[in-house]
């Protein structure tokens, strides 16, 4: 078992776990057409992803060739960009109307 062997794992784990668990919010709000999508791609990924671990036992430089985009992937998207914006909050002086609360994002 290479150094790389437990972050291909690891990754793959959180892809299935993912998926699974679309896949069982999907049945339990009663959409089909996405829990039979998320069950495919569940099957397909954890066959793919550790049906090719376990028969190709991989060199480190395929599994490397794997985590290594996946894990600048996640680096980069986790990562801050761009500046904070600071929040203005004011003490409300007049009255509110409810009726454009619901309208006061869209502007």
């Amino acid at each position: 078992m290479n150094l790389l062997s437990l972050p291909f794992v690891v990754i793959g784990a959180a892809v299935a776990l993912f998926l699974g668990s679309f896949g069982v919010t999907s049945v339990v709000e009663n959409k089909g057409r996405a829990a039979l999508l998320s069950l495919v791609l569940f099957l397909l990924f954890v066959s793919i992803w550790f049906g090719g671990f376990s028969v190709f036992s991989p060199g480190e430089h395929i599994l490397a060739g794997v985590v290594v985009p996946v894990a600048a992937f996640l680096l980069i998207f986790f990562m801050p960009i761009g500046r904070r914006k600071e929040q203005k909050v004011a003490a409300v002086t007049e009255r509110v109307d409810e009726r454009d609360v619901i309208f006061s994002r869209a502007g």
